[in-house]
């Protein structure tokens, strides 16, 4: 219990929501003589307390289940001869292997597409986790340039957000895709890590955003091992774009739509009118 109260008063974006004055004496009295699964159910209320919609804590007895589920893979369909969707689903694994294996997803079907003049990238089941096999993938969109920051709770900001794929990997080599148009889909299921995706494509020329608002969860996570071996998810700061703007909350589309079937009709409308001759 103390090094999680000491970790969330440090460090959470939303630490001066609680008067640790009163509430850290009571909380370090009831961890004295509270089961291990009971100080854990306590943590979450307190971290909820917080109103980030985002930190929670995993007990040691979770983490393997947690963090080892076999990863879901990116695919590529084609939406007519001249469009193609990638889909990017939600990735939590810290295993490397699994990593290198969300990104190779990509470039694999990137490399064997054909030669499509636009592009879908579809966040809209993307419920977060990891960002970075996420951005790492879609270097060959966002290239090498900084692409978002994490902003703390004093105006601090992070060191820029960059695409750095798994320098094992093969990437595609086609320059077009820097410039190619882009419609990323987004929705409510759209959260963390996968609003940070879509925020990473803020800025980026030819590119349009489309379906409802996402989940509000624009906000960054840090991990905090505790001594037991359970592991505390911390909102510690918020999301900026390329350009500075803050978000922490919904990221918003261009154009709104009102179901998954619409969002598409219109992203494919788009585009087709941008690869026009």
């Amino acid at each position: 219990m103390q090094a999680a109260i000491t970790d969330i008063e440090t460090y959470s974006y939303n630490a001066d929501r609680i008067d640790w004055s009163t509430q850290k004496p009571a909380l370090l009295s009831f961890a004295q003589t509270a089961s291990q699964q009971d100080v854990y159910q306590k943590l979450q209320i307190v971290l909820k307390r917080l109103g980030d919609y985002h930190s929670f804590i995993i007990p040691p007895w979770k983490i393997t289940e947690f963090f080892n589920k076999p990863p879901i893979l990116p695919t590529l369909t084609a939406c007519s001869a001249d469009i193609q969707c990638i889909t990017l689903p939600s990735f939590s694994s810290d295993q490397a292997q699994s990593k290198s294996a969300y990104q190779k997803a990509v470039f694999d079907a990137l490399q064997s597409s054909g030669s499509p003049k636009g592009w879908i990238i579809d966040l809209r089941q993307n419920k977060g986790g990891n960002m970075w096999p996420m951005l790492a993938s879609l270097k060959p969109f966002l290239g090498d340039g900084v692409l978002g920051y994490f902003v703390n709770n004093k105006g601090e900001k992070s060191a820029g957000w960059k695409a750095q794929p798994d320098k094992a990997l093969s990437l595609p080599t086609d320059q077009s895709l820097l410039t190619a148009p882009v419609a990323v889909l987004m929705g409510s299921q759209t959260a963390s890590s996968g609003e940070a995706v879509a925020i990473a494509f803020k800025g980026r020329p030819n590119t349009r955003f489309f379906g409802t608002a996402t989940a509000g969860h624009a906000s960054a996570n840090r991990t905090f091992f505790l001594p037991d071996g359970g592991r505390m998810m911390l909102t510690a700061s918020i999301d900026a774009d390329r350009t500075g703007k803050l978000y922490g909350h919904n990221v918003i589309p261009d154009e709104a739509t009102q179901n998954d079937e619409a969002t598409l009709t219109a992203a494919t409308n788009w585009l087709k009118h941008q690869i026009s001759p």
